[in-house]
């Protein structure tokens, strides 16, 4: 019913703050920092060197501003493939649970958001499927279901589009990735044209790429509990096993409850609910 940001991550965390200090904590959340290293000192325990970012994403000029965590409980709530770059010798071997990282598979899945002058004739509310697509389609009109289209009296169809099998167009120009996808949509859809679009927003998601859940990787990812870390993302080990919202939250909540079962078991367990199917 609308953006990620508005209906579940900024609820969640203004949800989380509230909690914590009603149990009289305090739940703090610094933006703009990149890890950098996962270090293992010598007595054998994980430290975690961060560098701030400006707003832009680029590096301070001058010295960086760094900042260390150490001798607390951790959960590494990080992408695969940032991980995976993380991986050092001393990891290697103080963490069994990162082992069977590059056994792993992320792929980029690029998207399209399509602002269309006028609505879309025969437009489904739900999920769509471009059956036969080369680079195997998905869609879906926001406009049937947010309501700040309907707030702006937005006239036309939104429409975003993600491709299944984006591996042909890894490494294209903006340009180039927008121009291909286009042209496979207008191929399926008629009232697509180029003269019915407002403007063009496209996402390659290049530098973001999903994990996919090949068959048999089970045991290669990490358990919500590791030897020194908690693992949370929808690569790790859960019940919803499909890389989704519904996995990342749900790896979150079994990582909450291992640390809480290691840490403060005489606290009350987090109530994760059973998969439903």
């Amino acid at each position: 019913k609308g953006s990620l940001g508005e209906v579940l991550i900024d609820r969640i965390f203004a949800a989380a703050k509230k909690a914590a200090k009603e149990a009289g904590g305090r739940l703090t959340l610094k933006q703009n920092y990149w890890l950098d290293e996962i270090e293992i000192e010598e007595n054998g325990q994980p430290a975690l060197h961060f560098i701030r970012e400006n707003r832009s994403g680029g590096a301070r000029r001058g010295k960086p501003q760094t900042e260390s965590v150490r001798d607390v409980p951790i959960i590494l709530a990080l992408p695969l493939d940032v991980l995976r770059k993380l991986q050092t010798d001393r990891l290697f071997y103080a963490e069994p649970a990162v082992r069977g990282l590059n056994s792993l598979r992320a792929n980029q899945f690029g998207a399209l958001d399509i602002y269309f002058k006028r609505k879309l004739p025969r437009m489904p509310k739900d999920h769509f499927d471009l059956i036969g697509s080369t680079y195997n389609l998905s869609g879906f009109e926001n406009t049937q279901h947010w309501p700040e289209f309907r707030l702006e009296k937005y006239r036309g169809s939104v429409v975003q589009f993600v491709a299944g099998s984006c591996k042909p167009l890894t490494g294209l120009s903006v340009e180039a990735f927008t121009r291909e996808m286009v042209s496979e949509i207008v191929q399926f859809m008629p009232d697509a044209t180029a003269e019915q679009m407002n403007y063009i927003v496209p996402h390659r998601n290049a530098s973001q790429p999903l994990f996919v859940n090949d068959v048999g990787t089970w045991e290669h990812r990490p358990p919500a509990e590791g030897r020194l870390f908690f693992f949370a993302g929808d690569y790790v080990q859960n019940d919803t096993d499909v890389t989704s919202m519904e996995g990342a939250v749900r790896s979150g909540m079994n990582a909450a409850e291992a640390l809480r079962s290691r840490h403060a078991p005489e606290t009350r367990a987090v109530d994760i609910l059973p998969p439903m199917g």
